[in-house]
């Protein structure tokens, strides 16, 4: 029987990826072959059946499904099939189950990390709660978790940082007796390298742990993060001097081309200026402001999203220290022209520009009377 089901895996894995890769040739799923559609669907469906009822035996037959799987995620037509990959969280604990089971055999390890860590990123919160107990009941996935995350180099540690950042967010209700780990070391240690595909994960990674922090918490959700140096104080993960580093890291990450890197770099920001009275005085009044914003300004130039003109309102209101220069303020000021803000928003900018005008910059004076006037009567903004 194993051999039956084995060979049958392994044929239908290769009709399942053939149908796939056939279907993602098409610019549209509707346009796609009925017949094609159909296989992939029912096929998919029926292997799925066969692994949950014999994945804690039959690990070639979950490898199979799980390459499947993948590979359908990976591929253009997965928008289309949000019902398809919805009906594997049926076997979500099959694959707990084999990351538990099979944690030391990349064979079946790497594909199932690469699906969990894919279905976890479509999970609501509440479903969350619900997987997260599964995942770590076992000390063996948690070990798993930490050593992964500890090696960069690993082929699943992309994976891995993707649960992390999964648990850190949605294990707030979490009562389990097995934790993940950080190492707050490494955080900063990839902080500082620009490891740039992971880049974003690592960067709401440190959001969430300056959160915990800021609450006097080394728990955050379902991960604990650990430190020692010589000034470290217990209730908090990271020392004073590895906060002004931290600093430094991020002014880097304001200004790339990724809007999601710059918000979530603020994000940070943000939070390192509500840390505490003696912090947030180092980073608003911060020698290398002034680059960090005149490289800023290339990006908001065509205009300014809320999460940026929040950023400029937290220096520009509370800095004493020089934040402009003549090329970094008209392009503010063009990007103000170029934006459409709420009420709310508009007062942010008003107050920006009172700043602006209080100051010593040189600027251009008609773009900065077009501006205010803009700003002043709301309806022909």
């Amino acid at each position: 029987e194993f051999l039956h089901l084995s060979q049958v895996g392994t044929k239908a894995s290769s009709v399942l990826n053939y149908c796939i890769a056939q279907l993602s040739d098409f610019k549209t799923w509707e346009s796609a072959p009925t017949l094609l559609k159909n296989l992939l669907l029912n096929g998919t469906k029926k292997l799925e059946t066969l692994f949950i009822q014999s994945a804690d035996v039959h690990c070639v037959l979950a490898s199979n499904l799980l390459s499947v799987l993948c590979s359908l995620m990976k591929s253009p037509i997965s928008d289309n099939l949000n019902s398809l990959l919805v009906s594997g969280f049926k076997s979500v604990y099959n694959v707990i189950k084999l990351i538990s089971k099979f944690w030391d055999q990349d064979m079946i390890l790497a594909p199932a990390l690469q699906y969990f860590a894919e279905i976890v990123k479509n999970l609501s919160q509440q479903e969350s709660q619900t997987f997260i107990p599964a995942l770590l009941q076992s000390d063996k996935c948690t070990d798993f978790l930490e050593s992964t995350f500890e090696n960069p180099s690993s082929k699943m540690f992309s994976h891995c940082l993707v649960i992390v950042v999964w648990l850190s967010a949605n294990g707030q209700l979490y009562e389990g007796k097995h934790f993940v780990t950080i190492r707050s070391q490494f955080l900063m240690n990839y902080l500082a390298t620009c490891c740039r595909p992971y880049m974003f994960l690592i960067l709401q990674l440190l959001k969430y742990a300056l959160s915990a922090m800021i609450e006097k918490r080394t728990m955050c959700g379902a991960c604990h993060f650990f430190k020692s140096c010589q000034d470290f104080i217990p209730s908090k993960i990271f020392c004073q001097s590895e906060l002004r580093q931290i600093y430094g890291y991020l002014q880097q990450y304001v200004s790339q081309e990724d809007s999601s890197l710059r918000f979530e770099a603020m994000e940070c920001i943000h939070k390192l200026v509500g840390s505490g009275s003696d912090l947030g005085h180092f980073v608003l009044q911060h020698s290398w402001n002034l680059t960090m914003f005149e490289s800023l300004s290339s990006r908001v130039e065509n205009g300014l999203q809320d999460f940026e003109l929040n950023f400029y309102a937290l220096f520009s209101t509370q800095s004493q220290s020089p934040l402009w220069s003549s090329t970094s303020v008209n392009s503010f000021l063009m990007g103000l022209l170029n934006s459409s803000f709420t009420a709310e928003q508009q007062e942010k900018a008003m107050a920006i520009i009172k700043k602006i005008k209080d100051s010593q910059v040189k600027v251009d004076k008609y773009l900065l009377e077009t501006v205010d006037a803009c700003l002043q009567d709301y309806e022909d903004w």
